[in-house]
This record gives C-alpha cells, structure tokens and sequence, in this order.
C-alpha cells in the first residue's frame, strides 16, 4: 500500500471552505518518488517516462509486481473499526489521569480518543452487571415472573450492594433489571442468574460464552455481580464491546439512565387473608415501596451533587477495594456522543473520605474533548493517483463518500495521512466508475474514517516496450530476459 501526506497546514483551513480535491505523498516508493504527475493526480501515458537517464526494469516493475493486502476493504462499523485501533487522539502527555485503564471512544464517527492500558486485565466490580443485563435481555422475557430463592441468594457477601431481596417474593424479570443496574443490586444478578442458567455457575459458562462471541480476548467472568475474585476479570477494550453490545436494547438505554425506581414488594402468602367469596388470597396491608437511586452520581444530585454532569446521560459504575472506581459512562456534547470506560480509579482521599475518581475522569475527558471537531477530509471530487498493477502509467480514482474526522484543534500536516488500499486481486483493464479498494484516512496511525475508491476513467492495459526494456537492461548491466510465455524478437 501507498501512503499520502497532507498538503501543508494552511490546507486544513481551507478543507472548511472547500472539500479537499487533491491528497500529496511523500511516501511512494522509490520507482515513482521521480513522477510528478502523481502529486497533480494527472494520468500519465507511454511518453511521459523520463528519458534523460535509464531505468533500473527491476524497479520500474516493482510496481506491477507488488502484492496487494488481503484484507483490501475496510469494515464499515466505525465502533468495530474503533475499537480495534491501536492509537488515540489524545496520549497520556496531553491528558495525565492516574485511573488504571481508560477508553474514550467517539461512537459517531468511530474514534478512539483517549486510550491507556486498554487491553490490560483489571477488576470491574459491579461493570460486570452489564453482561448480566445484556444476557437478561437476550434471554428472558421481561414479564416472565421470577422467584427469590434461597439457593440463589446462599453465599451473597452480605457488604455488597442489594436491594434485600427475601426468599419466597416474586418479581417480574424487567424488575429484577432495574434492581440490578439501578441500584446495582448484587442479590438481583443472583436471581437472574439462576433463572437464565439454572445456577451461577450454568449463567457464568453463558457470561464467557456472550464474551467470546462478541470477540472479548481479554475477559472471563466468575460471578454475575463483580464481588472479587481473581479469576474474575477483563478489559476496557472488551466492556466496551459488552456495552455496546447492550446498547441495542431499548430498555438498556433506559436502564442506564434511571435516577430512581420504586420496587413493589409483594405481599407474602403468608401474610395475605383468604377471602371465602372469592376463593383467593387477599391482604388489606399496602404493599411495601422500596427506594432505588442510581448509584451513578455523574447523572443524579440525589446523593450529592459533587459529580454531576450534565453531558453524561448514563451508565453503570462499580467498586470493590482491589477494583477501585470503575464505570462505563455515555455522554453527549453537542452532536458527539462518547463511550467511556474507566477502571481501577482512585477511591479514597489521604483522609480516608470516598473519593470518587471514577467520575473525575469521565468529566475531565469531556472536558479535554471539547477541543475536539468535526473535520472535512474528503468528498466525491477528491482524487488519488494510483499504480495499477498491469495498469497503463498511474490510475486516478476518486472517492466514492465524503469522510470528516474529528481531530484535535491546532493539529499538524504531518498528523494526517492516507492509506490507499487495493482490493485483493486487482489489475487492470478497468472500467470508469469500478470499485478498487478504500481511501482510508488517519491521525497519528489512529483510523478516522475512509471512503471506497472508483476509478475515474477507464484504466486500460500498460503497453509491453521490448526496445525500452532492452536499452535498460543493458545500462544497468544485464542481459535481456526472453519470458517461458513465449518468443520474443530479440534486438540486433
């Protein structure tokens, strides 16, 4: 593959006022770094070689012969494209943070803004309740009536969070959710658990088997709540997969973002009178409501107010001691929405007060993103030139979609570039208007986007030059080569 510089800086400027129609390199090879057709993105023909000086047929086939990637065209999911970078916008010198692991993700335009140790196993405490929940939804229906048994709640470390559930209540599966990812009940995850697999240990064999599905390298659960376990970990890389995941349901979304929720406990049989007229069960005693609140106080000042931003619209959070701070946040600001992934926060003060790193971060990070903007890359008018293998001199192809990016203010003409990328198999003759591979654009190495490329205007067949192949191969010293194909005339 080839890749092309931007012009210098003053373009990016212009990029606002008019889509970029001509992309530069400095990165040919040495067989066309001598071709200055290629930084106009003219065609060249048979008589535009340069004549003053011979050359070498080995490079000047190199081009031809050159192998074409495998993996030639780009996925179009931009979370999927995202989240398997290996770079972001930002690195630990613009934005110094002491959380473990952090992910930042621009899930509109599929850039990874921020990433530290993403793919470094850690804790996630009560996270873990995000695959719980997807497995609920996947699984369950939500009026199914589920009851509390004693079996699922035996072993509950009585310290984690709850929302003290009793053996023997019955609640519909939709308020077992709210429970769990509410007010991050740990006895929920343990009901759901059971019912969906038929005990902890069935619902975790579902958890790793959900984790592999969704291509998570890096995860493997023990539990359905998050308490601590050293078997029980994964990665920031890998939670935003499961969230995203997640984010397909309807009631996900709206789970996320509770504040409050009252829980109807039901009344027990025990204590409800039987009516003779009716043949059933009734109970003058009014139901007990329990409170929920949202243990996310990035969303909610019903606890304090101390961390509450208005950009974040939800997500989950999580605490253990080995853990640290940890959440998932959504957010948005202004027409960019982020996917945010913290672990292993800060969780105390020197004075031994709570101190709640977690939502720090995701507010530090919003704040260093709104820098951040939406720039043109390309349109329908920009043009690469391009060698096609047993193509005639260099092909111009155009891009087939718009791109825009969202790159950080006062970036540098050397941050940018982009990658052409043949399709598998190439060569011409070609039609105008055929697809042949992407224009993928980058920052730092970071993807930001790219765009099929078409050729502009037929591409037809190089011409075979016996005479100019003979007058090379003699000035560099070689004798003339005669292909197995076939007979050739041989010169005089």
């Amino acid at each position: 593959m080839k890749k092309h510089r931007f012009l210098p800086l003053f373009l990016a400027v212009i990029l606002f006022l008019n889509p970029l129609s001509v992309l530069a390199s400095d990165g040919l090879t040495e067989a066309d770094s001598s071709i200055e057709a290629y930084d106009t993105g003219s065609s060249l023909t048979e008589d535009s070689f340069p004549s003053e000086e011979p050359v070498d047929p080995e490079e000047e086939n190199a081009e031809e012969t050159e192998s074409i990637p495998a993996d030639s065209f780009v996925p179009s999911d931009p979370i999927g494209l995202s989240l398997g970078a290996s770079g972001s916008l930002f690195s630990d010198e613009d934005f110094p943070q002491d959380a473990a692991a952090v992910l930042m993700m621009e899930r509109t335009t599929g850039t990874m803004v921020f990433a530290k140790n993403i793919d470094g196993h850690r804790e996630p405490a009560s996270v873990t309740k995000v695959m719980t929940c997807l497995l609920a939804l996947e699984y369950g229906g939500l009026y199914d009536v589920i009851p509390v048994t004693e079996s699922a709640l035996e072993g509950m470390d009585p310290d984690g969070s709850s929302a003290e559930l009793s053996p023997g209540e019955e609640y519909t599966l939709e308020e077992l959710l709210y429970c769990l990812m509410v007010a991050s009940a740990n006895d929920a995850a343990l009901v759901l658990a059971e019912y969906l697999g038929g005990s902890q240990d069935g619902f975790v064999e579902m958890m790793n088997r959900k984790a592999e599905d969704l291509g998570c390298t890096g995860t493997h659960f023990a539990n359905p709540h998050g308490m601590h376990d050293d078997d029980h970990y994964t990665t920031a890389r890998d939670l935003a997969l499961i969230f995203s995941a997640a984010m397909e349901y309807e009631l996900f979304r709206t789970l996320i973002s509770t504040t409050y929720y009252e829980l109807t406990v039901p009344v027990s049989p025990a204590e409800a009178e039987y009516d003779e007229e009716t043949e059933e069960a009734e109970s003058e005693q009014a139901p007990e409501v329990r409170e929920l609140h949202t243990t996310d106080y990035l969303i909610s000042t019903s606890i304090t107010d101390e961390y509450y931003d208005e950009r974040v619209l939800g997500g989950k959070t999580g605490f253990t001691t080995p853990a640290g701070r940890c959440v998932i946040s959504l957010a948005q600001d202004g027409d960019l929405s982020y996917l945010i992934v913290v672990l292993g926060a800060q969780a105390w003060n020197e004075d031994d007060t709570p101190y709640y790193g977690n939502f720090v971060t995701v507010s530090a990070l919003l704040d260093a993103a709104a820098a951040l903007s939406v720039v043109p890359l390309a349109d329908e008018t920009t043009s690469v030139s391009i060698k096609v293998p047993k193509g005639r001199g260099m092909a111009d192809l155009i891009c087939r979609d718009p791109v825009s990016a969202l790159l950080p203010a006062g970036f540098g003409p050397d941050d940018l570039t982009s990658v052409s990328i043949l399709s598998d198999g190439l060569e011409a003759p070609l039609d105008e208007g055929v697809p042949v591979g992407t224009l993928e654009f980058r920052y730092r190495g970071v993807y930001l986007g790219s765009s099929p490329l078409l050729t502009a205007a037929p591409v037809d067949l190089a011409i075979f030059r016996p005479e100019r192949q003979r007058i090379n191969h003699a000035a560099f010293g070689r004798e003339y080569p005669v292909p197995v194909s076939g007979p050739l005339p041989l010169p005089a």
